[in-house]
C-alpha cells in the first residue's frame, strides 16, 4: 500500500476459513415396532445453513476404511482400478447395509453436494425380514466440516 507523500506501508493480513456448516435434523430415527417381511421408510432432512456448497456420504459409522477420499459408489464398482478393496465392500457407498440380525437398510441418497441454503430430504427404507432388535449407527461425512451422526431403532 502506498501513502500520498509518505513512503510505501506493509501490512499482513490473517485469515481462518470454515468449511460448510450442514445440520441433521433427525439424530435419532425409531423404526418402531415393524412386522416381519414388512417395508418401513422414514426421512431424514439435511441443511446446508452456508453459502458454500457441501458435499456428503453416508456410511455405516462401524466402516472405519470409508472416507470421503476413497469411496466408490454402488453403481461404479466395476469401473475401480482398486478390486480388492472394492470386493470387500469396505469402501463402496450405496448398496444396501445388512443389520446383525440380517435386515437391510438403503437409502435414496448417499452421496450428494448440497447447493447453498439447501435443504435435501433423503429417504430410508429398512426391509424388515428377520426378528431383530435394530440399533444402528451411521455418519454423514461432510467436506471440510464435522461429521454429523445418526442412529435407527427398531423391534422387528
Amino acid at each position: 500500500m502506498e501513502i500520498e507523500d509518505g513512503p510505501p506501508v506493509s501490512f499482513s493480513v490473517q485469515a481462518t476459513f470454515r468449511g460448510p456448516i450442514v445440520e441433521l435434523l433427525e439424530p435419532v430415527i425409531n423404526l418402531k415396532l415393524a412386522k416381519v417381511n414388512t417395508r418401513q421408510e422414514k426421512t431424514i432432512t439435511l441443511i446446508n445453513d452456508s453459502p458454500i456448497p457441501a458435499t456428503y456420504v453416508i456410511k455405516n459409522s462401524k466402516n472405519k476404511k470409508l472416507t470421503l477420499d476413497n469411496f466408490v459408489e454402488w453403481d461404479h464398482r466395476e469401473q475401480s482400478e482398486n478390486s480388492t478393496s472394492v470386493g470387500s465392500g469396505s469402501l463402496v457407498v450405496g448398496k444396501p447395509i445388512n443389520t446383525r440380525g440380517g435386515n437391510i437398510i438403503s437409502f435414496d441418497s448417499v452421496h450428494y453436494t448440497l447447493r447453498p441454503h439447501e435443504k435435501k430430504e433423503i429417504l430410508i427404507t429398512a426391509d424388515c425380514v428377520n426378528q431383530e432388535s435394530i440399533d444402528e449407527y451411521f455418519e454423514i461425512l461432510v467436506s471440510d466440516a464435522e461429521s454429523l451422526f445418526f442412529q435407527i431403532l427398531g423391534e422387528v
